[in-house]
């Protein structure tokens, strides 16, 4: 069974400092975009592997319903990985699905004009519905660790921290 070294939610999926940083993690040998319109697009999927790849990392690049279908099948065989989606949205039905996560990592989440969304740390913004997937996730999946941290050399903001802003 692979192991979800650590789950990140971030718009720009992988960019330079996690693919020159988080990658160092110990034991991670992988990275799985799960994004439905990078996996629909061959030039994108050929950025982020390229990217992956600098790095010195095998990059694997799922849409959502491909990445739950992997799961189920083969639960993602023997990778240590860096999991990234572009939304809450998409990482929690990843991990409702039964994909195991431990820590995650909220990195980058923009505003979104259509939705009231407070800015919680440096370049993270929620709304009180995604904070209430996050509570779900924390308190019914087996989520531990949740925090918000753009890159590895910044500070964290505690999942309790980022609630208190919300509400």
């Amino acid at each position: 069974m692979g192991i979800i070294n650590l789950a990140r939610v971030d718009s720009r999926l992988l960019h330079g400092q996690v693919a020159t940083n988080l990658v160092k993690r110990p034991g991670v040998d992988s990275v799985f975009i799960v994004d439905d319109t990078v996996a629909a697009s061959d030039m994108m999927k050929g950025v982020f592997k390229a990217s992956g790849k600098r790095a010195g990392i095998k990059t694997i690049i799922f849409s959502t319903d491909k990445a739950k279908e992997h799961w189920t099948n083969n639960q993602f065989k023997d990778y240590n990985c860096i999991l990234i989606t572009g939304s809450i949205d998409v990482m929690h039905e990843l991990i409702t699905h039964g994909v195991p996560a431990k820590e995650l990592n909220l990195g980058g989440i923009p505003q979104n004009v259509e939705k009231s969304a407070t800015l919680v740390s440096k370049s993270v913004h929620l709304t009180k519905e995604e904070v209430n997937l996050l509570v779900e996730l924390k308190e019914s999946h087996g989520v531990e660790n949740i925090y918000a941290q753009t890159v590895p050399s910044s500070s964290k903001t505690s999942f309790e921290d980022c609630i208190k802003k919300v509400k």
